[in-house]
């Protein structure tokens, strides 16, 4: 056999793992092939719409509030167990 030959079969075979040959799983060793996705990519943009922030959004801390709001973990707590 000539070296351009030889080669050729060790690219070939080099390549080669359980999923396109009759080769174990064992013998693929620790590399695992990439998952692949079966969605398509969609055509929108990613990221949110123009102008809007997410400061916007968040609630902001007052030094004075209008009403406060008990936590009703903490009020039945107290009614149960008296703490």
């Amino acid at each position: 056999m000539e070296p351009c030959a030889i080669a050729k079969r060790r690219a070939f075979s080099f390549h080669q793992n359980s999923r396109n040959s009759r080769k174990p799983p064992s013998s693929d060793g620790y590399k695992k092939p990439q998952p692949k996705s079966l969605r398509e990519k969609g055509n929108r943009a990613p990221g949110g719409q123009v102008g809007h922030t997410t400061k916007d959004k968040r609630l902001k801390f007052s030094t004075t509030p209008d009403k406060v709001v008990e936590n009703l973990r903490r009020l039945f707590m107290r009614l149960q167990f008296g703490k």
